[in-house]
């Protein structure tokens, strides 16, 4: 699909969401994300085009995760090109509206996105499938733990696409926020430097294919100040992965009902599940490398 059919859809799906807001408000004292997270997809698109890159490539027919979703426009989205799965995670307790925006729009949109309500830095990623496409769009800078949530990432998934705050600097910087330092917003933690991005992807098993800056401050970004707010858009790729694709790890039957706490038994169960298949792929590895290994022995 040309880049200028996605756009085109980009304009339907927000025009259909902006009606569904307005026919669909949420419970007192919660409001729908006022930040328009979909408004990003205008923006990526000539970035993907000048390296010859369709974003159609990434999604249909792909298992797709969208990693702090917000009210989940993004994940939407990309469930209207024909993905095998979209799975999207995002905190509650951090949320704008706790997610019941996301349950709502899910309900009226008919979707069958799988929201994860939890913590990333709780999450137990083992328990996570495979993903061929991740999209992490301004959710860098709300994580605690940057880097250990990319080599997690860096395990489950093929193509990371990120968009993050940054500030000019030649160096490798992270400026660290006080509470509520940048924005008023204290789930705000770090602001870093294209080069320390850069590096943190590369020692998080992530190679850059490249990096393209999306605001006009280019030199005279800052971590505080809003009138000079750096943002960088990365496409970057899983660094062991060869020409043949890796085997997907096996789907979870629901992954809303696997994480659910309220539903114990089917998280045993699918905990079970996966050590079984883990258990059995160690166990096939360790054969072929005793095969291989024996192979080279004199006779």
């Amino acid at each position: 699909m040309a880049s200028a059919d996605v756009f085109q859809e980009y304009k339907t799906f927000s025009s259909i969401l902006d009606q569904v807001r307005a026919r669909n408000p949420l419970q007192v004292p919660h409001q729908y994300y006022p930040y328009g997270t979909l408004h990003i997809i205008p923006q990526l698109l000539p970035a993907l085009k000048k390296y010859g890159l369709d974003l159609m490539e990434f999604v249909s027919q792909r298992a797709l995760l969208d990693l702090g979703c917000g009210d989940g426009e993004l994940a939407f989205f990309l469930e209207r090109f024909g993905p095998k799965r979209v799975v999207a995670i995002d905190a509650p307790a951090f949320n704008y509206n706790a997610m019941e925006a996301c349950y709502v729009l899910k309900k009226v949109l008919g979707s069958q996105v799988e929201f994860l309500d939890v913590d990333v830095h709780r999450a137990d990623f083992d328990r996570l499938p495979h993903f061929d496409s991740t999209f992490c769009f301004g959710f860098l800078y709300h994580s605690q733990h940057p880097l250990w949530v990319l080599e997690n990432l860096a395990r489950l998934t093929d193509h990371l696409f990120l968009t993050t705050k940054v500030f000019d600097h030649s160096e490798a910087y992270a400026y660290f926020y006080d509470v509520a330092e940048c924005n008023n917003d204290p789930t705000n933690w770090w602001c870093f430097t294209p080069k320390a991005l850069a590096l943190m992807l590369k020692r998080a098993g992530f190679t850059v294919a490249f990096s393209e800056r999306l605001d006009q401050h280019l030199g005279k970004s800052h971590p505080v100040d809003l009138r000079r707010d750096g943002r960088l858009f990365v496409y970057a790729r899983r660094s062991n992965m060869s020409g043949d694709r890796l085997i997907s790890f096996p789907p979870v039957v629901n992954l809303e009902e696997t994480f659910t706490r309220s539903n114990p038994a089917r998280y045993r169960f699918s905990a079970c599940a996966w050590d079984h298949y883990r258990n059995s792929r160690i166990r096939a590895v360790l054969c072929r490398t005793h095969a291989y290994l024996r192979a080279l022995l004199p006779r």
